[in-house]
């Protein structure tokens, strides 16, 4: 392995493949390439973990990003610009997604939301859960 953090980068792909190219930093400019690039720097470790890497984005990750970061597990995230620093650029059109409120809706218990979420407990949702722990062991 190289010294320092491998880069995947959608601006650094090669276009004949769609491989990502190697670098020093895993990088994403925007949310909705950023599982993709994460997925392809583990799958370049071999590993789904980024321990002893950074990773550089845009902005403050969002919450999506912030998961997926965590799940991860870098050393660091490094990011240019906050939240109150970009809202007065960003607009959105959809349904249950205003900047400023998305934020709230995670400190509302699940069934106090404004996106509709019906609980339909089964006992066969907890299997697949028993069954990931077994292929860890």
């Amino acid at each position: 392995m190289e010294d320092g953090p491998t880069r995947v980068s959608s601006s650094e792909t090669d276009q004949s493949s769609r491989k990502p190219k190697l670098g020093r930093a895993v990088e994403r400019s925007d949310c909705t390439r950023r599982d993709c690039r994460l997925r392809q720097a583990c799958q370049r470790l071999g590993s789904e973990h980024l321990t002893g890497f950074g990773v550089y984005v845009l902005a403050h990750p969002c919450p999506t990003c912030l998961g997926a970061l965590y799940y991860c597990s870098p050393d660091n995230v490094f990011f240019l610009t906050q939240r109150e620093e970009y809202e007065k650029f960003y607009t959105d059109s959809r349904k249950y997604f205003e900047f400023g409120e998305f934020y709230d809706e995670y400190a509302k218990e699940w069934d106090e939301r404004d996106l509709p979420l019906v609980y339909e407990q089964r006992d066969e949702g907890i299997e697949i859960y028993e069954r990931w722990q077994t292929l860890d062991e």
